[in-house]
């Protein structure tokens, strides 16, 4: 074990022992407390004492009583245990009370001397422990602890080297955080002193498991999307080098067929990435107040300029409705949810825009008259890769990416963002964002 691990196993396992042992101190001292209190309510009631009816409550020596409760104490004739018990810590000592107009006492030795020597031995057996855990108690941390300082020592390693790393040292980091991930196990100590270490420990080895997860399900989803679109460029290609040299027929199919995939490869690296970003927490959100009547407008004025074959429309109640969110990030999101409405609506169909607030939420809409979406498919249809049978028949080019972007950009405003569609009639897809007030 190194000297490292070492210290800070030991700094942590002197701090837990301190603590472990105040704790125990406190309620050793509240058990002797109310071991005390429960004695003088006892006491108190075999005279017809109550919480409510005795008026005064004190310890004293019988010797230093003043002399007008001397003389209470000699009237009443009810003193007991005036005589000095040999052998007892407190001897002489009285717990006093008074009744009405009557005074009474008992002698508390016994009691104070039995919870003051149940108090010390139960102090020595703790500071015992306190001793044995300080010098015995590191192993169990350094153990644990082993892993994060190994990933720690070859992160240091790697940054410090002025060259590339070689493969040696970048297989000895790779080790050290397999060695944890690989096993699929979690710290249990079992130990409530150690509760929040172990917490953070096992919190790490689950971030570290799902980071994972992350990076192979976008290697898979990469290599399966980006499968198709490579092999019809290669397919054109290889038919270009058979005929399309001598064939302008066929160049031009094979140019423009290239061009598409490669343009629709393009895309779908952008979006792969977008997402990658998103999921390892890269993306920087730039908020600001936002009008979202001129959002929809905006997005609605370019979609005419782009677009002849369908019908935009913008509606607004001629009310602000502001939110507090990324400009560019929430244009991106009803862009996608514009352009998916778009292929999926015939020619001449209608594709709406509306704004309006509903429950102190801004509501932003985008509806179409297009195909719509079955009720098997409509719960599936944000997640990544997705198409629906009857929309692959349709549009063909999309990559199934789209609405899984706009559904993580309003997410991240802490928004959402729902579907309701009918086949044959239509889709409206809704985002809600708080509203903002400034």
């Amino acid at each position: 074990m190194n000297n490292r691990t070492g210290s800070i196993a030991k700094r942590l396992n002197a701090a837990l022992v301190r603590r472990r042992f105040a704790r125990a101190f406190l309620m050793d001292l509240v058990l002797a407390v109310l071991v005390i209190a429960v004695w003088c309510l006892t006491i108190e009631s075999t005279y017809g004492g109550t919480v409510t009816n005795v008026q005064e409550r004190w310890f004293a020596g019988y010797e230093w009583v003043d002399d007008h409760l001397t003389e209470y104490l000699q009237t009443d004739g009810s003193i007991r245990g005036l005589i000095r018990p040999d052998g007892l810590i407190f001897r002489g000592t009285m717990y006093c009370f008074t009744i009405g107009d009557a005074a009474h006492a008992e002698s508390a030795a016994g009691i104070l001397t039995a919870v003051s020597i149940a108090f010390v031995c139960l102090l020595i057996l703790q500071f015992l422990l306190f001793i044995i855990g300080h010098f015995t108690g590191r192993g169990l941390i350094k153990r644990y602890l082993r892993p994060i300082d190994d990933i720690a020592l070859s992160a240091e390693r790697l940054s410090s080297m002025q060259k590339t790393p070689d493969r040696a040292e970048v297989a000895s980091l790779a080790h050290a955080i397999n060695a944890i991930d690989d096993s699929d196990k979690r710290v249990a100590v079992h130990d409530s002193e150690l509760g929040g270490l172990e917490a953070a420990v096992n919190n790490m080895l689950k971030r570290l498991e799902e980071s994972k997860r992350k990076q192979i399900r976008f290697v898979d989803d990469a290599s399966h999307e980006l499968r198709t679109p490579i092999a019809v460029i290669q397919g054109y290609v290889n038919m270009l080098d058979r005929w399309g040299k001598d064939d302008p027929k066929v160049m031009e199919e094979s140019i423009t067929a290239i061009k598409h995939e490669s343009e629709h490869m393009k895309t779908l690296i952008d979006q792969l990435l977008f997402l990658a970003r998103g999921d390892m927490e890269r993306h920087v959100i730039h908020r600001m107040p936002l009008d979202t009547n001129e959002l929809l407008e905006e997005v609605a004025e370019e979609s005419r300029m782009i677009d002849a074959e369908h019908e935009y429309v913008f509606e607004t109640d001629g009310q602000p409705h502001p939110i507090n969110a990324d400009p560019a990030m929430i244009k991106q999101a009803m862009r996608i949810l514009t352009d998916n409405a778009s292929k999926y609506t015939p020619p001449n169909g209608t594709i709406k825009f509306r704004t309006y607030e509903k429950d102190g939420q801004v509501c932003m809409e985008v509806s179409d008259t297009g195909i719509g979406i079955p009720n098997d498919e409509l719960p599936r249809i944000f997640d990544r890769f997705y198409r629906g049978q009857n929309l692959r028949g349709e549009s063909g080019s999309g990559s199934g990416l789209g609405l899984s972007i706009a559904k993580w950009i309003v997410e991240e405003h802490s928004g959402t963002i729902t579907a309701i569609s009918s086949e044959g009639i239509g889709t409206k897809m809704t985002v809600t964002l708080a509203r903002y007030d400034g």
